[in-house]
């Protein structure tokens, strides 16, 4: 997820991480997770929950501008939703950050929801848009987010995987 969405940022800028991560499922159902690692500079965080179990997520680092993607987000806090678009910029430069830009249309909510390839394949982490339009969004790309799992496996001694298809 982004580090943005895990903790608070006071008027000074000083970042807090709060005690408790709330989680909440389809039913509206609040489940609660741990923050693992979060680094601001990239806008990324590791959030781990035993509430939550899944299958393998595939991530997919090969992206293509003009390739067709969907955003999974809950926009405006109205739940779970999924938009589509396109890789408008596979490789943009957004401050520190190597992003994808895409036109799915996300708002506030939709903010460290992964965005998928057509295969269903995670290709980055919603992050951020400019706020005067509804289609100029920016997504953390695989590369970032192998290499910071991979730091936080290094130092945390934790055995997260990226699996990826090839």
């Amino acid at each position: 997820t982004n580090c943005h969405v895990v903790t608070n940022t006071d008027d000074n800028g000083k970042i807090s991480i709060p005690d408790e991560i709330a989680l909440f499922d389809d039913d509206g159902k609040g489940k609660y997770a741990e923050l693992i690692a979060a680094e601001p500079t990239q806008d990324i965080a590791i959030v781990k929950s035993t509430d939550y179990c899944g299958g393998a997520t595939f991530f997919d680092g090969e992206v293509r501008t003009g390739e067709k993607i969907f955003a999974i987000g809950n926009s405006k806090g109205q739940g779970l939703n999924i938009l589509d678009g396109i890789v408008s910029d596979r490789n943009r430069q957004v401050g520190a950050k190597e992003c994808i830009m895409f036109s799915a249309p996300i708002v506030g909510g939709n903010s460290g929801g992964a965005l998928l390839n057509v295969r269903g394949e995670v290709i980055g982490v919603t992050t951020s848009g400019l706020k005067d339009t509804t289609a100029m969004n920016y997504a953390i790309v695989v590369a970032t987010i192998k290499a910071f799992v991979d730091a936080v496996n290094d130092k945390e001694e934790l055995q997260i995987t990226l699996i990826t298809r090839k």
